[in-house]
């Protein structure tokens, strides 16, 4: 993910990652290139935790 992070930000600028795990799913600015491939999780206020529990469940 860090070496797409850093392709896009040559693309675009500013840019977002959403990425979806069996975990969870994580969403950020490009900011996982300045913390070492870190990228917070997805806080549940932006969408419904029962929606995104479904959206796990296709996972």
């Amino acid at each position: 993910m860090l070496k797409d992070a850093k392709r896009m930000s040559k693309s675009w600028n500013p840019s977002y990652l959403f990425i979806a795990t069996f975990k969870g799913f994580y969403f950020d600015e490009i900011n996982i290139i300045k913390n070492n491939g870190e990228i917070p999780t997805f806080h549940y206020n932006q969408i419904a935790e029962d929606v995104q529990k479904r959206y796990l469940q296709i996972l």
